[in-house]
């Protein structure tokens, strides 16, 4: 029997991107861009809640479709970093490997919540 190594790389970065929240003020202006930040800030707040659920029931299908919708909810207002442990729990799931999805996924909410709070100084 054989296994591949996944590697996923770990780093502390949990920012905003500033490109894509230039991108966002110059094409929809101050008012949409925070609209469109609180929208994603709400939405991935009820994803994430969705993925804890599921990932505690071992609902390996679920996890990886709830992952890729963060992912894509995540690259829309720039939260590079999240989207890509997104798209590694994804990855995860989608091998049906429990121990690493449990593992990615609980990276996966704790960098959600820094993310999320570092969103508010985008809002208001």
């Amino acid at each position: 029997m054989t296994s591949k190594l996944v590697r996923l790389d770990a780093r502390d970065e949990y920012g905003v991107d500033g490109d894509v929240i230039a991108v966002m003020r110059s094409s929809l202006g101050d008012a949409e861009r925070e609209d469109m930040i609180e929208d994603s800030a709400f939405r991935l707040v009820e994803l994430l809640s969705r993925l804890e659920f599921a990932q505690a029931e071992t609902r390996l299908s679920e996890v990886a479709r709830l992952a890729r919708s963060i992912a894509e909810q995540c690259q829309r207002i720039g939260l590079k970093h999240m989207a890509a442990v997104a798209q590694d729990l994804t990855l995860c799931a989608q091998r049906a490997d429990a121990a690493a999805t449990h593992a990615v996924a609980a990276r996966l909410i704790r960098i959600g919540e820094d993310a999320l709070f570092t969103l508010t100084r985008y809002i208001d």
